[in-house]
């Protein structure tokens, strides 16, 4: 009799969880990874002209995702999703033909569409940097004037599709 009682009110308790939770719509909700070294192709907004002479360190400069993420035919962040990618060295072109140059990270994406991160508001990146340099001036026929003349700025491809990977696995959850 004793464990009859038992099973009865497990029974109760599992069964009060179980509406608890389906009411809470923590049942419903679908989770799904992206997994850390995913391929995310990225753009740079278009009529962007990054130079190392317009931008400093640590400047942010908005990118977009080219393609989307998908697993299994299951879009979880849409084409077109905003993130940022940063600035970490520039130097300017300097008198005397030195040519300027920069260097800047793909940094994050955030999710658009039907899913959302269980945590934080981005997806982080890695392996995304670039480069570029300026034209040096050359010696001839600017010998006499090299001391006056600056060096090209450098210019990062902006027309470009550049693909860099997810740092880290994250969780994504249906907004619906």
């Amino acid at each position: 009799m004793n464990s009859f009682i038992r099973i009865r009110e497990t029974f109760a308790i599992t069964l009060f969880c179980l509406i608890a939770f389906a009411v809470s719509g923590v049942v419903n909700a679908a989770t799904i990874q992206i997994l850390e070294g995913t391929p995310v192709k990225l753009k740079f907004k278009k009529d962007l002209k990054i130079t190392s002479g317009a931008f400093k360190k640590n400047d942010i400069i908005p990118i977009t995702l080219d393609q989307p993420i998908d697993m299994n035919g299951i879009i979880l962040v849409g084409a077109g999703a905003e993130g940022q990618a940063r600035v970490v060295e520039v130097e300017k072109a300097k008198r005397g033909g030195k040519p300027g140059s920069i260097k800047i990270e793909f940094v994050e994406i955030k999710p658009n569409g039907k899913f959302n991160l269980s945590e934080g508001d981005a997806i982080n990146l890695k392996g995304g940097q670039i480069e570029a340099t300026g034209k040096k001036k050359g010696f001839w026929p600017y010998c006499f004037f090299k001391f006056i003349l600056k060096g090209g700025e450098a210019e990062i491809e902006t027309d470009k599709v550049y693909e860099v990977e997810v740092a880290e696995t994250v969780l994504m959850q249906s907004n619906e």
